[in-house]
């Protein structure tokens, strides 16, 4: 039984938008360290090799202090990245090991800490991860995890959707500011094109900055920055060339983005952390 099956993240809600989103809800509530802690010959293996891991000098002794680094393995354990490799989830490594694991340690008193663990490290390791599993029963902290590809496949649905297309399109041109013959600046392209970015499946701009090269890229290609004065028409057709451009470029090059998020604070003290809602992203994680 591999470690992620021991601490896996159990499936609180989950849902999605096809291809282009899927969405789930984790709960970590303890319910796979327990069925660790309860299967004693694979939890009896655990141990053994965390003690000599651990167990640096090889004298056969170590403090339930010493122990520590071994319960503070959870965190990776279920599937949170090492502290340090991503920046972004970070914070959700923070809440369960700030939280939930480091005062699990506050049940034992100092004298316990100190004393030799190796006659009864099998016990004393369950008494600490009985105390990771009541707080996170009583406290179950709750991450959003959310998956994206955006791989043209929205654009290209946009685009063969004439009547839509040109609704969009009309919308847009109507809220764009004008002159007195009815023109607008090229310069107001990236704007409308993020107006439309939801219909066409694309993340805002400066949201995912991968896309955001494929954007600059396409509207660079019809010299959109060069702050010309156009007509409607125009400014539509290059618009939509723009939206052709970052098709094609999205479907031979598609961009995946992952996104890990607390939304529910499970202590008092995490508001300091974290707020109840995140939306850092990761890419290509």
């Amino acid at each position: 039984m591999a470690s992620g099956r021991w601490f896996g993240w159990r499936n609180k809600s989950g849902g999605g938008k096809g291809k282009e989103e899927t969405r789930k809800a984790v709960v970590l509530d303890g319910s796979d360290i327990k069925e660790l802690v309860e299967d004693e010959a694979t939890f009896s293996g655990f141990v053994e090799s965390k003690f000599r891991e651990l167990d640096v000098d090889g004298d056969g002794r170590l403090s339930v202090k010493e122990l520590q680094p071994a319960v503070s393995d959870i965190g990776a354990a279920i599937g949170l990245p090492a502290p340090g490799s991503s920046p972004k989830s970070d914070h959700i490594y923070s809440e369960v090991i700030t939280n939930i694991v480091e005062p699990s340690f506050q049940s034992f008193s100092s004298d316990l800490l100190e004393q030799p663990a190796s006659q009864d490290i099998l016990e004393n390791f369950k008494k600490l991860l009985g105390n990771v599993i009541r707080r996170l029963q009583e406290h179950p902290v709750i991450v959003a995890h959310s998956e994206n590809t955006f791989d043209g496949s929205g654009i290209k649905r946009l685009l063969l959707n004439k009547f839509e297309l040109d609704k969009l399109l009309d919308s847009v041109w109507r809220d764009l500011p004008k002159d007195h013959n009815q023109q607008t600046s090229k310069e107001y392209l990236r704007i409308a094109l993020d107006r439309i970015a939801a219909s066409a499946s694309l993340p805002p701009y400066s949201a995912v900055d991968q896309v955001d090269v494929i954007i600059n890229e396409a509207i660079g290609m019809v010299k959109g920055d060069d702050g010309k004065i156009v007509e409607e028409a125009g400014f539509k057709r290059t618009l939509t060339e723009i939206l052709g451009s970052i098709m094609l470029q999205l479907e031979g090059n598609p961009v995946f983005v992952s996104t890990n998020s607390v939304v529910h604070e499970p202590l008092a003290a995490s508001s300091t952390i974290l707020p109840s809602t995140s939306i850092s992203t990761e890419v290509n994680e």
